[in-house]
């Protein structure tokens, strides 16, 4: 029954009126592998996307999927975001997008520090130009429950104005878990630029106070300077834990890990003298404490970008270090216009994994496929992948995407 039922959505159009707008993306992927017990499996994956609008600047969102989970190899379906727009005043000449509207349906909640998907209502309100409001009262979810759950609740919103050439922004959530009171926040951030000085200094600052403990729980601090044309330097200091307002089974990797908040160092260069070619380097150095104890970790990582005439090439390196082993590795990728409509992609990663479980040796993995654009609305890439490492002598699956978009 399923089946049918994804290609009549994926080939019938939605009928169009004179005084509305729709469109609709649909996108179906399927391949075929080999587990490590030499078992076959064909996954599937099909998304939906449909946008209608009315003359009066109504605005439905849907996005769907459905999809036989390698894991579980069962068919399910998701329900990724689905909200009704309704317009409460106009944009401004100078900042058109900034438009009041309330947002009513799933929907995507981003806050400070957090995030989740949010069932209920989102309210953006500009007095002007550069200030507004946010409301936002609603269920918190994950997109893997399997029923819409009213446990975990969120209600507050936030102020932000542009003054004293610098953007403020503060804020305040009340969380209600398993109807007790779970936590009051505030979120405060902050962001000035200094176009006129040497080095033309970025500053954002951004922070999360619990305010029954009275603790800066989380916070962030960057710095980005430009000593030189085309350089970009950018620096950082962040605090971060979980997510304090996430369901249970939104954090469980993290708290497997994890029993304090996770610091970080990081440091970028990028170099982009001209808009074909672009160099960057990056480090990050990371602290937390675990049940084992005190861990650190280090990741570096460069990569060059360059786009030629009718190639863009890409190549990367890196090097990780963990509480969980070691991980040196390399890549290289490109794309190709070989005729009209058709494209060559291809890409490889080498890397040397070692582990704490004793699991060592050398990883590899090569693609390379086509991109056809069989007419304006129709979109098909075909993958070969092969892979070989601990688990596989050699892995070889075959991908295709299906896109078609209907206007």
């Amino acid at each position: 029954m399923l089946i049918p039922f994804l290609l009549i959505l994926f080939f019938c159009p939605l009928e169009k009126t004179a005084n509305a707008a729709t469109s609709v993306k649909s996108t179906l992927s399927s391949g075929y592998y080999r587990d490590i017990e030499q078992k076959s499996h064909i996954p599937a994956y099909f998304y939906w996307d449909v946008n209608h609008s009315t003359p009066h600047g109504i605005e439905t969102q849907i996005h769907i999927g459905v999809n036989n989970a390698i894991v579980e190899d069962s068919w399910k379906f998701f329900l990724y975001h689905a909200t009704l727009t309704i317009p409460l005043k106009e944009g401004f000449e100078e900042a058109p997008f900034r438009k009041s509207q309330l947002l009513l349906g799933r929907q995507l909640f981003f806050e400070g520090f957090e995030l989740s998907l949010l069932d209920g209502v989102q309210s953006s309100l500009y007095w002007t130009p550069s200030g507004g409001a946010t409301f936002s009262a609603g269920a918190l979810n994950t997109v893997l429950r399997r029923r819409f759950n009213f446990d975990s609740q969120i209600y507050g919103g936030t102020l932000h104005q542009h003054f004293w050439g610098a953007l403020w922004k503060a804020g305040y959530f009340y969380h209600v878990k398993d109807n007790i009171d779970n936590g009051h926040l505030t979120q405060f951030s902050f962001l000035k630029t200094w176009d006129f000085l040497p080095f033309e200094p970025m500053i954002f600052l951004k922070g999360q106070m619990d305010l029954p403990k009275f603790s800066l729980d989380q916070r962030l601090a960057e710095l980005q300077l430009v000593p030189l044309e085309a350089f970009i330097l950018n620096t950082g200091y962040s605090q971060l834990k979980p997510n304090a307002f996430a369901p249970e089974d939104g954090n469980f990797i993290y708290q497997l890990l994890s029993t304090t908040a996770q610091k970080t160092l990081r440091a970028s260069l990028t170099w982009a003298p001209t808009r074909l070619f672009q160099a960057e380097s990056q480090y990050r150095y990371l602290w937390f404490n675990s049940n084992g104890g005190h861990e650190v970790a280090h990741h570096g990582e460069a990569s060059l970008s360059l786009a030629l005439e009718r190639i863009n090439l890409k190549t990367s390196a890196g090097y990780l270090a963990s509480y969980g082993g070691t991980v040196t590795h390399g890549g290289f990728g490109a794309n190709n216009p070989l005729i009209t409509n058709v494209t060559f992609r291809s890409d490889m990663d080498i890397a040397w994994i070692d582990k704490i479980n004793h699991i060592s040796g050398w990883a590899y993995h090569g693609r390379m496929g086509l991109d056809y654009r069989l007419t304006k609305r129709f979109l098909i890439t075909a993958l070969a992948e092969i892979e070989r490492n601990h688990l596989f002598e050699i892995g070889t699956r075959a991908i295709l995407y299906v896109s078609h978009i209907y206007f």
